[in-house]
């Protein structure tokens, strides 16, 4: 078997889907086959008419309902006699189903009065022309009514809707004639010898003239020519079956035709077949033709003509109405198969179906633009199978190893792996009645693949920016701690120095520089060490594990620490700790907390006044307080306290010195050991600062945790 491999350039590149491609449209081209494109009705068009256009179409065929009832009239002479036929009991009809449902009694009550006035120009009698009218207004409203149903748009679109109608034409028909034949035998008539023929004459008028508007336009379904072949074929079989002459009963000749009609034709074609029919049998029955005219039956001649245009007319349309409805289903059908193959074929993923063969081969069913471009060189054209998967291609191999009701994933192409821009994905179907089937999908993974470069290079520069500034911060931290620890070193040996002036010196005076030389010293030490500590906290490979520490020991160092400024401002200290209390902390941050909370009690205590240090175990907890006697601290400020650089507007008029990080630096030195920290007045004077300290594990457990 000759085979040709699939390329761009090659005029087999495109089976299939190029052939069928030439036979598709455009979406605009497509009218008549999408879902919902329905062709509309003369009902359905004069209802549309915008303003005063719609009542003056429907008084304008009123007013030829009248004229035809007129013409009707003047065929028959003398108060009780009537037409044979009532063409204006369909024309009314037509009226009241273009009338919207609020518009059908007013419609319904002029088409009485239409009658009322042919009756009494026509001197058919006042008991008719009262009765006759009442009855025709009924008569319209009742066809109208059931022929809509609950639809809001008349026609006669399938078989339901033609049940309908002629549901209504019959009832319609009865309601109409019996009242003109009651109103006959009010006039003297007969009832009985005249609704028959009244009933019948309405209803076939109904049957034959009002379907012009219900009827709606169609695409031709068969070329002019057979639509002109069958309508002088029906013609023909009418003229030969009622031939003047002639009395066989052949009136079942047309029959065949118009059925076949039915079957074939648009519904416009059947009707207007119908009505030609029905005109040329009534034409050549009144010439004496065909065994209506020459009947001895108890059935007048008219009656028969009407019963036999009733029954051609409810067969045709019923079978009509069917094929219409078919009709519209099918180009229902064929608009969703060509609104799918338009989205097939256009969309942005490839797709593709393929069968496989009893020699397992597998033949490509169906295959949209972009999967044939992608699998062009797994792809084979044959004589006898149209498109195939090559059997040696990577497609072929990757399908082998699919079962029925499982599915697969590779990159395309495969060597590619996750740098590839495309990904193929096979599902593999059993259906016993039809055999095995797959179906492929083609992702374009292109704009994916972008969008990840763009992620990746935007991560890159976030990250080469976070590492500047993380080394930019390193050198300020580097750079606070060295200038501050060389700082801190001649300030220590300054307080030291002064600190044994003071106990040299004689005179009050010098005695005073001395205090200056140590309170300044003091500062520039408190000040030294929180900036110390802030920027140890703010280096991470400045922490350290917390261990077990012994807070007695701890408050001791800082009481020495605080000594001269106690000493100086002839304060007390008190302490209640026991020896055993332990936290977990970090010893030097634990001593900067402590130092800090002391500094403050001694700054804010007035002379001569005491500090309280007390420690006590709760069961999950170590509390530290520190009480003093100043003048306590305001509860709109206690937050603010904590914020950097923040005094409090009584601080500052007071000229109490400090920079307004003490407490900042405190609560996040606590915060890295868990622990916290408040402020609250004192009941008397002073203030309380509360360090919660986590309860720290015995000496037997650290140990124990530590192995």
């Amino acid at each position: 078997m000759a085979r040709e491999t699939l390329s761009p350039r090659h005029p087999t590149s495109r089976p299939r889907l190029a052939s069928r491609g030439a036979r598709r449209h455009s979406i605009g081209s497509l009218h008549g086959y999408y879902p919902g494109m329905s062709h509309s009705n003369i009902a359905d068009r004069v209802r549309a008419l915008p303003g005063w256009r719609h009542p003056a179409a429907l008084a304008l065929t009123l007013l030829i309902s009248f004229v035809v009832g007129l013409a009707s009239v003047t065929w028959v002479s003398g108060p009780a006699t009537l037409s044979w036929w009532w063409p204006a009991a369909g024309v009314g009809a037509a009226a009241g189903l273009m009338s919207s449902s609020a518009q059908r009694p007013y419609v319904s009550a002029g088409y009485g009065l239409m009658m009322v006035a042919v009756s009494v120009i026509g001197e058919r009698g006042m008991g008719v022309a009262v009765l006759g009218g009442l009855s025709a207004a009924f008569e319209v409203y009742v066809v109208a009514t059931i022929a809509t149903g609950r639809s809001a748009a008349p026609g006669i679109r399938n078989l339901k809707a033609a049940g309908r109608f002629m549901l209504g034409a019959v009832v319609g028909g009865s309601v109409g004639g019996l009242g003109i034949a009651a109103g006959v035998a009010v006039g003297g008539g007969s009832f009985l010898s005249t609704v028959g023929g009244i009933v019948a004459s309405h209803t076939s008028a109904i049957l034959v003239i009002t379907p012009l508007v219900l009827i709606a336009r169609e695409k031709r379904v068969t070329p002019w020519r057979i639509s002109l072949g069958l309508t002088l074929l029906t013609l023909a079989t009418t003229a030969v079956a009622f031939f003047p002459g002639w009395r066989d009963p052949l009136g079942f000749l047309p029959v065949p035709v118009l059925m076949y009609a039915a079957f074939t034709q648009s519904m416009r074609v059947t009707y207007a077949q119908l009505v030609l029919t029905i005109a040329v049998v009534s034409g050549l029955t009144a010439l004496g033709g065909g065994a209506f005219a020459n009947s001895a039956g108890a059935i007048r001649v008219v009656s028969l003509l009407q019963l036999y245009a009733i029954t051609l007319a409810v067969t045709a349309l019923f079978v009509a109405a069917a094929q219409a409805h078919q009709r519209a289903l099918i180009d229902q059908r064929e608009g969703t198969r060509r609104l799918l193959n338009e989205g097939f074929a256009r969309a942005r993923s490839g797709f593709a179906i393929l069968s496989e063969e009893a020699g397992g081969g597998l033949v490509v069913l169906e295959i949209n633009p972009m999967a044939t471009t992608v699998l062009a060189s797994e792809l084979t054209a044959t004589a006898k199978s149209g498109l195939v998967v090559r059997p040696d291609g990577t497609l072929r191999s990757f399908a082998r190893t699919l079962v029925p009701g499982r599915s697969d994933t590779t990159a395309w192409p495969v060597d590619e792996g996750d740098d590839a821009l495309l990904r193929v994905t096979i599902e593999a179907l059993d259906r016993s009645d039809y055999g095995t089937f797959y179906l492929l999908y083609v992702e374009d993974l292109s704009a994916l693949r972008e969008a990840e470069a763009v992620m990746a290079a935007r991560l890159e520069k976030q990250r080469q920016i976070v590492d500047a500034l993380r080394a930019m911060n390193q050198q300020k931290d580097d750079f606070v701690a060295s200038v501050s620890h060389e700082l801190r070193t001649p300030l220590t040996s300054i307080s030291g120095y002064a600190e044994e002036l003071a106990d040299l010196v004689r005179t009050p005076v010098e005695r005073d520089y001395v205090a200056v030389i140590l309170r300044n010293s003091e500062r520039l030490l408190e000040l030294v060490s929180n900036v110390l500590a802030a920027a140890r906290r703010q280096r991470e490979d400045a922490e350290a594990p917390a261990v077990p520490v012994v807070l007695a020991e701890v408050i001791e160092q800082c009481l020495l620490d605080v000594r001269y400024s106690v000493v100086s401002r002839e304060l007390t200290t008190e302490v209640d700790c026991a020896s055993s209390v332990r936290v977990m902390a970090y010893a030097s941050d634990l001593g900067r907390v402590i130092t800090n909370l002391l500094t403050n009690a001694v700054k804010f205590s007035p002379r001569g006044g005491a500090v309280t240090i007390t420690v006590r175990t709760t069961e999950d907890a170590v509390i530290v307080t520190v009480q003093d006697e100043g003048p306590g601290i305001d509860p709109a400020e206690r937050e603010r306290l904590f914020e950097p650089f923040y005094r409090a507007p009584r601080t500052i008029h007071d000229g109490v010195a400090g920079t307004g990080l003490g407490l900042a630096i405190t609560r996040d030195l606590l915060a890295g050991m868990k622990a916290t920290i408040s402020l609250d007045n004192a009941p008397d004077s002073g203030t309380i600062a509360e360090v919660r300290f986590p309860l720290a594990p015995a000496p037997a457990e650290v140990t124990a945790g530590a192995r």
